[in-house]
């Protein structure tokens, strides 16, 4: 009775399903599953813009009448929807 190790049982696999099983990338096309899309550099400015919102609410709301920091807070988390609606990452 032979005994396979689990690299050689990997490489059988890849082997049969024509991915690479150390990197998970197709061996045709060389890459892993749908390629990126969305736009990166505005979802990112549009969250770092948000966690700065959260930041300076943190500091300053304590001293901010409660609508006023209630209306940052949900203006804040809208940024944060329009990120997600306008570039975020489409999966």
């Amino acid at each position: 009775m032979t005994t396979m190790l689990q690299e050689d049982a990997m490489a059988r696999h890849g082997a049969a399903t024509g991915r690479n099983a150390a990197t998970g990338r197709g061996s045709a096309t060389g890459t892993g599953g749908k390629p990126a899309s969305g736009r990166p550099v505005v979802f990112v400015t549009m969250l770092a813009l948000a966690a700065l919102g959260v930041l300076v609410l943190l500091v300053v709301g304590p001293v901010l009448p409660m609508p006023l920091a209630v209306l940052g807070a949900a203006a804040l988390m809208g940024v944060v929807g329009l990120a997600w609606w306008v570039a975020g990452p489409r999966l």
